[in-house]
């Protein structure tokens, strides 16, 4: 019986030690991903250029600005509509108009991911406003910024 015990115990040692382990790990892997896109944004989606009151007697150009604030994604190549040059705004009375210009600015450049400001410059040359009707003239300018 003393034997029987023994070889039992034998059986039970073995079974727990000297078989090692019958269990296998498995290995798996995890791909992580994102994509950060190059944006643009305006801080807000619309500005006002006011030359306000002109007196046609005075003389020598009437100038205004206008920040234009938009961010980019860093290292964003953005490029903003060319709206400089010549435009026209539209008096109260028909056909009165009065012309001015916007001057040129920088078309294309990196974006930082912080906020930029575009300083929009808009002139009304003594030439036109002298011989304009006394009228309110008002033009809508769209401009795009892009990725």
């Amino acid at each position: 019986m003393k034997s029987i015990k023994l070889a039992l115990l034998a059986i039970v040692l073995v079974g727990l030690f000297g078989v090692g382990n019958v269990f296998a790990a498995a290995t798996a892997t995890i791909d992580v991903s994102a994509t950060v896109l190059g944006t643009c944004s305006f801080d807000t989606t619309s500005y006002t250029m006011a030359f306000g009151d002109i007196d046609p007697a005075s003389s020598g150009d009437v100038t205004q600005t206008v920040d234009l604030i938009f961010t980019c994604s860093n290292g964003t190549t953005y490029t903003l509509d060319d709206i400089s040059g010549p435009q026209s705004m539209t008096g109260t009375v028909p056909p009165g108009s009065l012309a001015y210009s916007i001057d040129g600015y920088t078309l294309s450049a990196l974006g930082t991911g912080s906020s930029q400001t575009l300083t929009i410059t808009g002139r009304i040359a003594d030439t036109d406003y002298q011989v304009a009707a006394a009228d309110v003239y008002t033009d809508t300018l769209t401009i795009d910024i892009n990725p």
